[in-house]
């Protein structure tokens, strides 16, 4: 019975301590609700007489995060940072982390990778913990080799392309000035201005390459940027005032501005009707060719009875047989068998002969600046190159200046050491030896002939090294005579292909030329000296003049021949137009071979005299 007492005794001494305790939590909370009105109450009165209270917001603090720097592996293919480019960005990442000298030098190492980390890897420890040096390093092994010459030639030569935008075109001058600027410190004093001149004179458009050259004489200050944004609102909002302008009377030849996108959606149409022109101009010269065919031959026997023997001339020869008498070209070779002349010294001179090495063998070779292949004889070959393989090329047809075919039996490509220049990878044809034991001699004497591909190149890598003091350098001035002179007739080739504006030709003589009514007359003109050539014949140019009225030039390929060439015009008026001497009517500019295979053929009709042709109606 006690135990049982004790234990109910017990419980409920735990009760009453339990209701005790939530008897003070209830105290407690009723403390804290009587707090929490009271202090509502005054929050409240309080808001009533100031306004309402600002609320308290979060601070948060950002902190950017690290620029990400690209790695170096000093390659040169497309779309990788040139050594300049990375080395702009690595200390511009390095400028926001506030590193030491020796954790900069860290950090360039760490972004280098491959042929570039190997060679920072190998240097001096004086080179890998100085950044500075490091830098240095790089730029001296994977910067520029072109030389200041090559890109200041290629500054200059730039011009704006035909599907070239105005800020492509500014765009592509600026990063040649910056290259120009790297190749040579301090090379261009007034850099801002000579880049903005280039961009006004190389612009597509003629009437706005003069529009931007009155902005420039008006504002002499001026910038790149202002004339790129003056010449895009020109090209972008003066369309309707030139329309009006082109209406005018007086400016009718004048072509209109067209647009970039009007321009590509009407080439197409405009193609086609330039090809089912020519076509059709083909065969109106076709029938014409047929019917002056049978006029010709009866003209040439109505003038044979009045042709002039040939004068007979007594030399002192001696009695034998006579054969004929032949001086072929350097390329053939000539035949000096039969008849012979005591003063044959004094009517043939020596031709030009200079000393080039071929694949590590001295071969004299004649100069010829008319022959675009470099040759050597069958037997020479046989003599020094006959462990090299002959490459075949019989699809290759060659024609000497006479018209006689040049008798190869295949190439060999060999360096060439020329004036102190090594040529690399030239073809030279094989051509088989002479029959007669002169030209025997005489091959044997020079079994060589050095032409434009060798000289040209030539030329070429001597300009890159020296520029505009090519033929003050010490190679050049201690060469032959006849190597200047074939330099020069390179110079002379390459200001004809790199001119930046197109020549004028004008009418040859001192005498008028007549041009009939509805006919084509083949004008003779003068043009640049060159022994042969072929020349893109164009109209003139609203700024370079105009040609009488009713007068009409169409772009040509035509042949020159020693600074004179015949140009088509046609008269589509109803009276005679006579042309004045010295009297431009087109412009040529050098023609270069296309690689693409979809060209169009044009045959043109080469004739000796001016023959006036009546126009056909179209068809």
């Amino acid at each position: 019975m006690s135990d049982l007492e004790d234990t109910d005794g017990g419980s409920k001494a735990q009760q009453l301590q339990q209701l005790q305790q939530l008897r003070q939590l209830r105290q407690h909370v009723a403390q804290l609700q009587t707090e929490n009105e009271r202090l509502s109450a005054a929050q409240g009165s309080e808001a009533g007489g100031s306004g309402p209270l600002p609320v308290r917001r979060e601070q948060a603090l950002y902190l950017p995060r690290e620029r990400r720097c690209s790695k170096f592996s000093g390659s040169r293919t497309d779309g990788t940072l040139s050594i300049e480019e990375w080395t702009e960005e690595a200390q511009s990442c390095i400028r926001s982390r506030y590193l030491s000298d020796l954790e900069k030098a860290m950090f360039l190492y760490d972004h280098l990778e491959g042929e570039a980390r190997s060679e920072i890897k190998y240097r001096p420890v004086a080179v890998r913990e100085n950044p500075t040096e490091m830098i240095s390093v790089l730029k001296e092994v994977y910067g520029c080799s072109k030389s200041y010459v090559y890109w200041q030639q290629r500054f200059f030569d730039r011009k704006q392309k035909e599907a070239e935008s105005l800020f492509e075109f500014s765009h592509a001058l600026m990063d040649l000035m910056v290259k120009v600027k790297q190749s040579k410190l301090d090379s261009i004093a007034n850099a801002d201005m000579v880049l903005r001149d280039q961009f006004c004179e190389n612009v597509r458009d003629p009437m706005l390459r003069r529009e931007l050259k009155k902005l420039v004489r008006a504002n002499v200050s001026s910038s790149l940027l202002d004339v790129r944004r003056e010449a895009t609102r020109w090209v972008e909002e003066g369309q309707t005032s030139r329309d009006r302008t082109h209406s005018a009377p007086g400016r009718r030849n004048e072509a209109p501005y067209i647009s970039q996108c009007e321009a590509a959606s009407a080439q197409p149409s405009e193609i086609a009707e330039l090809k089912e022109m020519v076509l059709k101009q083909q065969a109106q010269l076709d029938m014409l060719v047929q019917h002056l065919g049978p006029a010709a031959a009866i003209l040439d026997q109505i003038l044979t009875p009045f042709q002039i023997p040939p004068r007979q001339c007594p030399l002192p020869m001696p009695v034998g047989k006579l054969e004929i008498p032949s001086v072929l070209s350097h390329t053939l070779g000539g035949d000096g068998v039969g008849s012979t002349c005591a003063s044959f010294g004094q009517l043939v001179g020596k031709c030009p002969v200079l000393e080039v090495c071929m694949g590590g063998v001295m071969v004299p070779c004649l100069i010829d600046t008319g022959s675009m292949v470099t040759t050597v004889t069958e037997s020479f070959f046989n003599r020094h190159f006959s462990h090299l393989q002959k490459k075949g090329c019989n699809w290759l047809g060659l024609k000497a200046a006479n018209g006689l075919d040049i008798p190869y039996t295949g190439y060999i490509e060999l360096d060439i050491f020329v004036l102190g220049q090594r040529i690399l990878g030239r073809g030279i044809l094989i051509v088989r030896d002479p029959s007669g034991v002169t030209l025997q001699n005489r091959k044997a004497a020079a079994p060589g002939i050095l032409g434009m591909n060798v000289l040209s190149e030539c030329y070429r890598v001597l300009f890159e090294q020296h520029g505009a003091q090519l033929f003050h350098s010490p190679s050049v001035e201690s060469a032959a005579p006849v190597a200047r002179q074939a330099l020069r007739h390179c110079e002379k080739i390459q200001a004809i292909f790199n001119a930046s504006k197109p020549f004028k030709v004008k009418v040859q003589g001192k005498s008028p030329v007549c041009l009939g009514a509805g006919a084509l007359t083949m004008v003779p003109v003068t043009c640049p000296q060159w022994d042969t050539a072929e020349f893109l014949l164009e109209p003139l140019s609203f700024e370079d003049g105009q040609l009488p009225e009713g007068l009409l030039v169409s772009p040509t390929l035509v042949s020159a021949k020693r600074g004179m060439l015949c140009a088509p015009v046609v008269n589509v008026g109803c009276t005679d137009v006579w042309l004045s001497p010295r009297c431009a009517i087109g412009t040529v500019q050098a023609s270069a071979n296309l690689k693409d295979k979809r060209m169009w053929k044009f045959y043109i009709l080469r004739r000796p005299l001016m023959v006036p042709i009546p126009l056909l109606p179209l068809k």
